[in-house]
């Protein structure tokens, strides 16, 4: 969990160009994992990684430039990118590799950067999302893009994609990869077809964020947090309120999780903007009540 400014419940003294630090929480209380020097200017971002793996941030670091940092056990080494466009995904498999997207999709291996591949879709209509395992990656864009890559190998566009565009993705195998598009479906793909599942979601752009654990696929919407439960999808919790269009002004962010009881999901609720702590929190849901962090 990225949080800029000053923390001094945690020893961050308030003062100007405090950065940005990642806090973890074991159960009994927030602590310090590591803190940025100051002086990022722009906000680091934090993306997903195998269970208990290093951690990986991207952002513009003051001292270094554009790039990628694999935060681990307190300690930062950071690689600048390629293309220092700024991230729009990324997916940590191990302590030495790592997928982003930027302009186009990067791998870090072996103290690397090399460009995966281009599929040639125009700056503003970037990839959106990347899975990846220590066999290559999946990746998804506006237009029903949707690519895959192994090894060292060119990315290869998919046949057959449902039209939509896909903002999430999350795989148990190449033959059991799930997707989540602006339209609020979520897809499953087998490596042969398609089977397309709507969820009821309300939100007007869709599914997010997804994660998965031994079959049960998570999503979020800005306003919906719900899960495929191996064979129908479920709404476990939508957001306090919308605006007069629709839209959450209340929302769920990022999703993560370490088995089916324990899942972790981050939302702003207005409700709460007069607590000491502020309306953004993160509540784990156990696999059938929430409990709020």
């Amino acid at each position: 969990m990225v949080g800029d400014g000053c923390a001094p419940d945690l020893g961050v003294q308030c003062g100007g160009g405090e950065g940005a630090s990642i806090k973890f929480n074991s159960g009994s209380g927030w602590q310090l994992l590591y803190q940025f020097p100051p002086g990022i200017t722009e906000s680091p971002r934090l993306w997903p990684s195998v269970t208990d793996g290093a951690l990986l941030v991207t952002g513009t670091f003051d001292q270094y430039g554009v790039g990628m940092a694999f935060i681990d056990n307190g300690v930062s080494a950071f690689h600048a990118t390629v293309d220092g466009y700024g991230a729009y995904g990324g997916f940590a498999v191990g302590p030495d590799l790592a997928y982003v997207i930027e302009a186009s999709l990067l791998r870090y291996s072996g103290g690397a950067w090399s460009t995966v591949g281009d599929l040639g879709l125009a700056d503003w209509l970037p990839l959106l999302a990347v899975w990846a395992d220590p066999q290559g990656a999946i990746v998804t864009g506006y237009n029903q893009t949707i690519a895959t890559q192994e090894g060292t190998g060119p990315m290869t566009t998919l046949s057959g994609v449902p039209a939509g565009e896909y903002r999430a993705v999350w795989a148990f195998g190449r033959n059991d990869v799930w997707f989540g598009n602006t339209a609020a479906q979520l897809l499953h793909y087998d490596g042969s077809k398609w089977q397309v599942h709507s969820t009821g979601a309300n939100s007007m752009d869709g599914i997010r964020n997804l994660w998965g654990v031994s079959g049960t696929v998570y999503f979020t919407t800005s306003r919906e947090f719900g899960r495929w439960n191996g064979s129908q999808v479920e709404i476990l919790l939508e957001a306090a309120s919308a605006d007069l269009v629709g839209e959450a002004t209340d929302f769920f962010g990022t999703i993560w999780g370490r088995s089916a009881n324990e899942v972790f999901i981050a939302i702003r609720d207005s409700r709460y903007r007069n607590n000491a702590c502020g309306s953004v929190f993160m509540l784990w849901f156990d696999g059938a009540q929430f409990h709020q962090f």
